[in-house]
This record gives C-alpha cells, structure tokens and sequence, in this order.
C-alpha cells in the first residue's frame, strides 16, 4: 500500500509543481490589439506540452496563430511592440532559445542561444526590456534554480548565482527587488529577498508570527506596478502577500478555501486589489481546475469556472478597455482562449479536446451551427481526443440541435454498437438483487433522455427503441429480457460492425448475471468480427470470463481467445498476453462471513455476509488497476474486484442492510440495541481503505453514516479508520488517519456522539 500511495503523491505533486513552475494564463500587448498565451496539451505519460500562440481577437479572420511548439511564457514589452517567450524544449525538458516576435512580421527571430532555461519574467530595466532566468538543476517540475538577469537591449547578463539556488524566484515589476523561496533549513523553507542594487539577501519569512510549517517550498509572483509580491507554495494553507523592504516587510494572510490546493497559476490584477489563482480540486481518481478572485481588502474568494481538466483562470484585463469603454478580459477556458466578457465571451480551440469544450459552451449560448461547425474540428484534429465517450456526446447534442437527426442517430448507434468501451469502461447494470454498485445515475438519465429525443424526431428508425428497450430491463433486473431486445436488434443492424457491437453487449448482460461462459461466447463471437472496431477489446473480455470459469474446456478457450487476430494484431497484445499471469489464482465469486458479535446478555446477534467478485473490465485510456499479486500499473485491461454486503442480526432471517463495499465485523454497543463497523471507501489519492463509521439499529435504521453512498458503493472520505470501539451506548472511540490531497498522513484518537446532534436516522436501502 506504501508503494502505491507514494506514486499517487508523486504524481499529484508532480502535477502541482509543474503548475508552479509552469503554467501561466495570457497576455495583451499595450495597445490591446493582440493576445498571446500558451496551450497546455496533456502528454500520454502525465504533465503538459506547452505551445505559444498569438491572436487578434478583433481581426476578421481571428485564428490563432501557432509561434512554436515546445514553447512558453509568453511576455510583451512594456511598450507592447514586441513578444518574447521561451522556445525549442530540448529532450530534457529544457528551453533552448528566447524567441522575439513583433505581430507584423512573417516569423519569430532568435533573441538568445545557448541557454537551457526553465522558466523566464520580464520586467522594466533602465535599458529596456531585463529578463529574470531561471535554469533549473534538471528540468523537472519544481527543482531548485541557478537565476540571472538579462538585458534584452544590450545583451548583458549579470549571474546571480551568489545568492545560491531558489525556488520560484521572481523579479519586481520595476526590475529592482528580488524574491525568493530556499532549500529547506530543518524540514522549514525561507523566504528570501534581494534588492537588486547590490543589498544583501535577507530572509524575510516565516515570521514570529507568520508561519507556514508545512511549507516543502515557495513560487512567488510579483505585483505588476510596485515591490509587492504574492506567494504561496506545496504544504501551504494560505496565500500570502508581502510589502516592503527586505528587514521591514510586512505580510498579510489569505486562507485558501476548504478541499483545494495551492495555487497552480496566479495573476495580480492592474490595480493590484484582486489576483486571479487557479487551484486544484481532488476529488477520487480525480484532479481538477477552478479558477477564483481573490479580494485582497476583504480577504475573499470568488469562484469564476471550475470542473476542468485543463488549465483554466489567469484571466488579464485588456489594457486599451477604458479606451474603448468596454471591458473585456482574456483567460484560458476549457474552450480554449476566452476573450470578452464573462458572460458571453468568443472562444478561440486548438486543440480536439478544446473544441469539444468549446461546442458545448456554444450550445448554451444558444449557436448551434457554431456549435456544429467546432465539434467536428475535435474529429480531424492531431492528437485525437482524450475521450471519445466525450466526443460522440458533443456530435450528438450539436446535431441534435441543429435538427440532423440522421447524423445523431448514427452517432448515438456508434456509441452504443461501435464503441462500447470508452474511457469509463465498461457499463456495467448488475441487478438490484446482487448488491454490486449500480451505474452512475446521470449516465443512466443522460442516456433513456438521448433515446427519447431520437424516438421523437427519428420514429422510423426501429435500433433505439431496443436499446432503450434493453437499458430500462437491464435497470430492474430483468437481463433476459435485455439479451431478448439485443437479439432482436440483430435484424436491425445494416453491417457486421454493428453485430459485434451487439453481441459485445450480449456478452456484459451475461456478465451481470454471472454468466461467465455465455458472456465468454458473446465476446469471442465478436472478436471474431473484423469489422467492429473493438474487436481486441471483446477478445480481451472473452478471455477473461473463460478464465474466471475456470473449467478445463474454458481455460483452453481462454487461451484461444487471445490468439484470435484481432488480439494479436492489437496494439494492446502485451496487455493481453498478460491476462492469465493476472487472473492467476482469483475466481469469479467467493462467499464469507465475518465473526459474529454478541452482546453482553447474550440476546444479541450480529455479522456481515459478503460475495466477493472479479468482474473483467476494459478501458479506451489506462487506468491504475491491480495487476496480480498485490501490484497495481496503468492499465486497459484488467479486472476488478467488487463486493456485495448484507448486514444480519438474529431478529431477523433477512438482510438489515446491504451495501456495495466491503465491511469490517461489526460491534454491537453495550446494551446490544445498536451495531457499528466501517466501511471501505475512496480516499484519493491513496488506495481505497476504511474509512466511514457506520451505526445501525437492529432493524437497519442508519443512526450515523452516509446509506446512500454505502448501498451504491461510493462511500469516499478523507479519513483511514484503523479502529474503534464502543466507550458507551452513545459514544464510540476511533483512531485512524487524516489523509491530506498530497497523500500525506496525521494520526487521530478521538471519541464522536452517535445517535444525538449528528446524523439523522433514516431507513435501511
């Protein structure tokens, strides 16, 4: 478990950091003619590929401007007349030349050579434009940096190496003061600051009575008209800001809000009276963007966008708006660029994943055929998107809206018949009865309210009906009456890339009957079809189902599977031909029990019953998953283990409660009128874990705990409880562990109410 936690804290520390260092929103040159800023592209093995774009959002054509991949940190002079960023990231990840671009010319020219920079500030210097250089130890996200300065005009530098190595170091606005975060002294980072005129460095922070004992390191960004400078860093519960000299400087607090972050991008407005920050959310096998303003007089947050999972925030007012009397800003949105007002802003996408954002945002301002026009850029567009689950349901909605129902019917089929595995995986519906997680509602709801529009507007066609057909019988149990529709929908299928998809969908309602070898033959029956283009997927899921039988004739069908052409021709083969080393010992259902809790009169009975399954699945995009014997990888094809629990007491032969998470045995309290046990949750960014206190009465009355989230699986805290015990008919003791979003650690012993003041009691699921 150690192992896996620390590659989850990695990672999100990475992600953190590179942010830190990185990640920047856009710029306007001064006479608020043009913008230039960098696009973010997520990369395969995690962190992003920056590239430098430009645009006059007025011109009438606006396309953005491609300057360079492999690039960042877009700055305009402070006259405005020309661009430098940084350019051509070698393998290593460094930047190898400061570019210099002035709008009107045919390309960018080389401003410096010879450098492997990590990051770069511009600031006003007494000969021009003076560039902070940061060069980093290695190019890592958040590694300690050598800096110095150079004059564009004069090509003078000045080594600033005396002053050591830095994080996050940032130069006034002013190009005279400069601030900076230390290697950490004793487990504490320190807060330097230089002037610029030769004055010694000084540590300015922490303070006596400012302090951030958790900091592991500080980014400092600097206000753009005077020596103030916000700061924030890893481990840090606040943002700070500091005003005046080194030795007199003065600083004020601003705590960050509740379940986020540390800034990953920071903006200080004009005026300096706001900063706009992008923080990160985490939420279970999640990590995503908000952006918020920041009032500095009345210390409050206001949230502007969030749910992204691209960077989005750094919004910058244009500076010519009071000239034109119309305020408009620029920021990085999901949609790509954003420029114009909030409420109704242009969007400007380059990238498939931007255009699919950007679509849907085009719907809600009600452009359909601007909508329709963006979304199939997404389908051309290099690298492809991340998640074509998500693409489909963009093309269907902006055909829908543009009244091509045709084209939405064949997108929605391709959903369903042609691309069943998406980035999700597998929809799995078990029946009511079985106790296993049922499927995200919203999915459910987006999908039967897709199916009426189509119905509605397409009532010849005769496939949708069946498949909303077989998704509300699935919904209740009734898998054969789905495998029935599905067969049905045979007759309806106008080529054999279809009749895979069916039968692929065949094969997982045998699955949620526990039909293992019915499932296997659905699954090789459309492997065994060339034309459906998942065919290595459903070979993959045959193979599986065969092993998990594990009858002499399944394990050689098994093997049969995964040496049908579709699985050796597959891209994912190696994935494949590691299925049997990974079933290896599981089957596809074990029943246990835990021991029995009596109470102190002996009149009270209570236990847990539970089936534990290994439930093949498939993903389009690798996702962390158990591999065999304890080891876990990024993977798209695998199983996973599900579990179904019924509570019992001896008042009754049926089940009090049943949840989709595993349990520990229960207690039952001093009187014996009331039992308790935890239960296994999602505690990102560690493995899943123990981590909610549930109590019942002895009929299944919930006393204290979170039904809903138990009886469909998605119990998730912030919190591992390693014990606990009854102190009273009303109390009851707990230790455990406070996990922090970094994956981070802090043990607990305390006593909490149950039953008065907390959670209200409700029936059983």
């Amino acid at each position: 478990m150690n192992a896996i936690k620390r590659v989850f804290a990695a990672a999100l520390v990475l992600v953190l950091l590179a942010g830190c260092q990185e990640i920047q929103g856009p710029v306007w040159s001064l006479d608020g003619q043009w913008v230039a800023y960098t696009v973010y592209a997520r990369q395969a093995g995690g962190g992003f590929h920056p590239s430098v774009y430009v645009t006059n959002p007025d011109a009438d054509d606006p396309t953005p401007r491609l300057l360079a991949y492999g690039a960042a940190f877009p700055q305009w002079t402070s006259d405005g007349t020309l661009l430098f960023y940084l350019a051509e990231r070698d393998p290593q990840g460094y930047f190898t030349k400061i570019m210099r671009f002035h709008p009107g010319d045919e390309k960018p020219e080389v401003a410096l050579a010879g450098v492997r920079l990590t990051s770069m500030q511009l600031a006003a210097g007494n000969n021009g434009p003076l560039m902070l250089l940061s060069m980093g130890r290695d190019s890592k996200p958040g590694s300690l940096v050598s800096a110095e300065l150079w004059s564009a005009l004069d090509n003078k530098r000045t080594n600033l190496r005396t002053l050591g190595e830095m994080y996050g170091p940032a130069i006034s606005a002013n190009g005279k003061m400069l601030v900076y975060g230390t290697k950490p002294v004793e487990g504490h980072a320190i807060l330097m600051a230089a002037e610029l005129n030769g004055g010694e460095a000084k540590a300015v922070f922490p303070t006596a009575t400012n302090t951030e004992p958790n900091a592991s390191s500080f980014v400092v960004t600097p206000f753009p008209s005077s020596e103030r400078f916000l700061f924030y860093g890893p481990g840090m519960a606040n943002v700070w800001t500091m005003t005046g000299k080194p030795g007199a400087a003065k600083f004020a607090r601003y705590p960050i809000p509740d379940g986020l972050t540390c800034p990953v991008m920071a903006r200080v407005a004009e005026d300096s009276n706001s900063a706009m920050l992008t923080l990160m959310r985490a939420t279970p096998g999640r990590l995503t963007y908000e952006s918020y303003r920041l009032d500095f007089a009345q210390n409050r947050w206001t949230r502007l966008d969030g749910n992204a999972d691209e960077p989005i925030g750094g919004n910058a007012l244009d500076p010519a708006a009071k000239k034109r009397q119309a305020l408009r800003s620029a920021w990085l949105s999901s949609g790509g660029l954003a420029v114009g007002d909030a409420a109704k802003p242009h969007w400007f996408p380059v990238t498939a994943d931007q255009c699919i954002a950007a679509s849907t945002l085009l719907l809600k301002s009600n452009e359909p055929e601007k909508a329709l026009e963006v979304v199939l850029k997404a389908q051309d567009a290099k690298p492809p998107p991340e998640n074509s689950e998500a693409l489909n349901q963009a093309l269907f909605a902006a055909y829908m809206a543009n009244k091509k129902f045709d084209r939405a019917t064949d997108i929605f089929e391709q959903g369903w018949l042609l691309e069943p595995v998406g980035r999700a995986g597998v929809r799995f519906i078990f029946p009511p009865e079985s106790g296993l997680p049922p499927p995200a509602p919203e999915w459910v709801a987006q999908q039967l309210k897709s199916m009426d529009e189509l119905i509605a507007a397409a009532p010849e066609n005769r496939m949708i009906p069946l498949l909303k057909a077989a998704l509300l019988a699935r919904q209740k149990g009734a898998q054969r009456e789905a495998l029935e529709a599905y067969r049905k929908a045979m007759d309806y299928c106008p080529d054999r890339a279809r009749v895979g998809g069916v039968r692929f969908l065949q094969g997982v309602c045998n699955l949620e009957l526990d039909d293992l070898v019915h499932a296997a033959e659905m699954f090789e029956q459309a492997a065994r079809i060339d034309d459906f283009p998942q065919a290595d997927f459903a070979a993959g899921m045959s193979a599986m189902a065969y092993y998990l039988d594990a009858r002499p004739d399944s394990i050689t069908k098994a093997a049969a599977a995964l040496q049908l052409p579709a699985a050796r021709k597959s891209a994912i083969v190696t994935e494949l031909a590691q299925i049997p080393a990974m079933l290896k010992g599981k089957s596809s259902k074990d029943h246990g029990a835990t021991p029995e809790a009596i109470g102190a009169n002996g009149d009270a009975h209570a236990w847990a019953e539970y089936d534990t399954y290994w439930i093949p699945v498939v993903f389009s995009k690798p996702v962390w998953m158990e591999v065999g014997d304890g080891k876990f990888a990024n993977r798209r094809v695998g199983v996973k283990c599900m579990t179904a629990t019924s509570i019992y007491t001896n008042k009754q032969p049926t089940p009090i409660f049943r949840l989709a998470r595993p349990v520990t045995a229960p207690k039952l309290s001093p009187s014996g009128s009331a039992l308790a046990f935890t239960v296994s949750g999602e505690i990102f960014p560690v493995p899943d874990n123990f981590c909610e206190l549930m109590v019942l009465d002895l009929t299944g009355g919930v006393v204290n705990g979170n039904a809903q989230a138990a009886a469909a699986g998605r119990t998730k805290s912030r919190q591992i409880l390693t014990q606990f015990s009854w102190s009273g008919n009303s109390e009851i003791s707990l230790t455990g562990v406070d996990v922090d979003v970094f994956g981070g650690q802090k043990a607990f012993e305390k006593t909490v109410p149950v039953g008065r003041g907390g959670v209200r009691k409700t029936a059983a699921p």
